[in-house]
């Protein structure tokens, strides 16, 4: 009896052993982790609140394509093209419906811009005829972009040609990334690729149903040129 005493006894003394172990244990380690935690919230408290980040807005463009009723709103027949000697095109016939997008592929020199500028009035066909429905409302983007005010600031210059408000103006701006200050800079001083992007956003209030683009982005960088990818894009 005295052996089965002793004996639990020591079963006893190792159970409380290992219950004060488990207290001191687990005691230690919630102490720790409160630590940590106090510790982490010091440096949350600590941490500089960030504005959140600039996320792109989409261009959603919706040209004028009614034409009152009209089909064809430019029609080419028979058009050629010479200076002096130099033959540029011949027997060319085109015609230009409302709600058609049509590429001209050709290598330099071979008179792509000069179609263009005959369609705008600008120049006249040495052979053929050209007829344009008094409907037709052209936008034209110049390959050189020399149609804006170098004198005026980009909010300026958009908004001195149309009624839209400075919401609509500022809304459009941004989604052709001139943000916040960036719509106050003079014309003088944009790059190539900018004065294109200002000329897109005229085009995109000016209620054309007839959009020319030569060239557009001979000096766009991966931003600009995605931009006007997009823009394009939505054209209807």
């Amino acid at each position: 009896m005295k052996e089965k005493s002793q004996s639990v006894a020591r079963i006893k003394d190792k159970k409380d052993s290992f219950w004060r172990y488990s207290k001191d244990f687990y005691g230690r380690k919630a102490s720790k982790v409160a630590k940590i935690g106090k510790s982490i919230e010091k440096r949350i408290e600590r941490l500089e609140v960030k504005e959140k980040p600039f996320e792109k807005q989409h261009i959603r463009l919706e040209f004028d394509t009614t034409g009152e009723g009209l089909d064809t709103i430019v029609q080419c027949n028979a058009l050629s093209k010479s200076f002096g000697d130099k033959l540029l095109f011949e027997n060319v016939d085109l015609s230009v419906k409302i709600g058609q997008k049509i590429v001209l592929i050709g290598d330099n020199g071979v008179g792509k811009t000069t179609l263009l500028h005959i369609i705008l009035g600008k120049e006249t066909p040495t052979k053929g005829e050209i007829w344009i429905s008094k409907s037709a409302k052209i936008g034209y983007l110049d390959q050189e972009v020399n149609l804006l005010n170098p004198e005026n600031t980009i909010i300026d210059e958009v908004r001195g040609s149309f009624n839209s408000d400075i919401t609509t103006i500022r809304t459009l701006l941004g989604c052709l990334l001139f943000i916040e200050d960036e719509a106050l800079k003079r014309i003088s001083s944009l790059s190539m690729g900018e004065r294109v992007r200002v000329t897109l956003a005229k085009l995109i209030l000016g209620g054309f149903n007839l959009l020319l683009i030569d060239e557009p982005t001979n000096f766009f960088d991966i931003k600009s040129r995605e931009v006007i990818e997009e823009a394009l894009r939505w054209i209807y």
